[in-house]
């Protein structure tokens, strides 16, 4: 549980995560050290679903190798500092017509094969009405994936009909 917990706000301190979370990352500016206050990643939705107390929180992060958290428990931040990616277009892959019913980890899983995934945002379409070119008529969510920049070793995407697409 624990794993969870640290995994889940090690990703909100993540590059891809600051990258896209303008309220964050404008905490984390405040301070001219990049310290946020622990209560406040505990009133975020996913923790607070988690059941995570303030305190039990503290805990969490004390075990992170990319989070510290301060001397008396009361804040965190980066021991990096961030530092906005810039090749993130080139890492990016748009899904449409995935099913509501899919979760984060799911998408994850059906894209791991490919290299590892650094983000899964999600944009949940309840109407038709609602779509950009109104063709879609029922309800879906448009999933954007950001990988980690590619290893040596090439990939290819395999296609409905059963032909490979990839690198040539």
């Amino acid at each position: 549980f624990r794993e969870k917990v640290l995994k889940q706000v090690e990703f909100y301190f993540s590059n891809s995560s600051l990258s896209k979370d303008r309220f964050l990352l404008s905490k984390i500016k405040e301070s001219e050290e990049r310290w946020v206050d622990v209560g406040l990643i505990a009133d975020f939705n996913v923790i607070k679903k988690l059941g995570v107390r303030k305190d039990l929180l503290s805990l969490a992060i004390r075990r992170s190798a990319v989070l510290e958290l301060s001397e008396d428990g009361e804040r965190v931040r980066r021991r990096e500092p961030f530092a906005p990616p810039t090749d993130t277009d080139e890492r990016t892959v748009y899904v449409e017509n995935v099913p509501l019913d899919s979760t984060h980890e799911t998408v994850r899983a059906l894209f791991e094969p490919f290299g590892a995934v650094a983000y899964v945002g999600r944009r949940r379409r309840r109407r038709p009405s609602q779509t950009p070119s109104g063709i879609c008529d029922s309800p879906t969510t448009a999933t954007t994936v950001v990988v980690r920049p590619p290893t040596t070793t090439a990939v290819g995407v395999g296609r409905a009909d059963g032909d490979e697409q990839g690198p040539k």
